[in-house]
């Protein structure tokens, strides 16, 4: 079987304004938690992977919670890494 990705975009926040990003962040707003549970849920059996992002995806504030939910999926966070803690 051939992965199969599904990219969810958490939240429009960021701390950056990189020349080369894909998006225009900051955007307002945030993915509620209870919607992207149930995506999950649904894109179980046609998904392999799964990639959050955003903006900042370590600036959602239930990332932790998604990431263990996710746990039948290889899970990929597109991050500048800005906001790890060493």
């Amino acid at each position: 079987m051939n992965a199969r990705f599904l990219e969810i975009e958490l939240t429009g926040s960021c701390n950056y304004r990189c020349a080369h990003c894909y998006g225009s962040f900051p955007k307002a707003g945030i993915l509620p938690q209870e919607k992207v549970i149930t995506l999950l849920d649904e894109a179980r059996p046609y998904f392999d992977c799964v990639v959050f992002s955003g903006g900042e995806p370590f600036l959602y504030p239930d990332l932790v919670e998604l990431t263990h939910h996710a746990k039948d999926f290889v899970v990929f966070i597109t991050t500048s890494g800005d906001a790890l803690d060493k």
